[in-house]
């Protein structure tokens, strides 16, 4: 478990914190110590060692490993670049690729989901306060229902990282109509 902590900062992140090494390399004396216990047969030991490593790996993990997994943190990430970006203080906010509830209480319920295509049709009806947050999967189909328009659109700027609910990367492009 505590190697879990490692392997996951090193595919998820590309570099592995320096709580990762300590709560594996804290909790193993502990590992050692019940194995040998269990060879021992002296049980009662090796449960209490066994538990004492658990709670080393548990609290290095969870206070340690996971707040530095960014990728992980889409909601938080994506709601400041859209608040960043906001044409008006009503402004009508669809995503059709990211649909987390900690999004939608960070966003204070301030946001639509629906499809790429029904993205594009509310920023050809709300051209002034309207914002499309469209994954680079869905922008073909975002992108061909505006070609029929004279609507050019501006990328205000991308987050990505990783959605572990759905177990896939995101792209997600947050897009206004450019007015002139």
């Amino acid at each position: 478990m505590s190697l879990a902590g490692i392997v996951i900062s090193k595919v998820i992140e590309g570099s592995v914190p320096a709580e990762a090494w300590l709560t594996a390399i804290g909790s193993f004396p502990l590992l050692i110590l019940a194995a040998r216990a269990v060879i021992a047969v002296r049980m009662r030991q090796a449960v209490f060692y066994a538990m004492g490593s658990a709670v080393l790996i548990y609290v290095g993990l969870f206070l340690g490993v996971i707040p530095h997994l960014h990728q992980i943190w889409l909601s938080p990430r994506l709601t400041v670049a859209v608040n960043q970006h906001l044409p008006c203080s009503d402004s009508e906010i669809i995503s059709s690729s990211f649909s987390e509830p900690s999004f939608v209480f960070l966003m204070h319920g301030k946001i639509k989901f629906d499809t790429a295509k029904n993205a594009a049709l509310m920023l050809k009806t709300n051209r002034s306060c309207g914002l499309a947050l469209v994954d680079r999967r869905n922008e073909k189909v975002f992108n061909e229902e505006l070609s029929s328009t004279s609507i050019k659109t501006i990328e205000y700027g991308r987050v990505s990282g990783f959605n572990y609910s759905t177990g896939k990367w995101l792209d997600i492009g947050i897009y206004g109509v450019l007015i002139r």
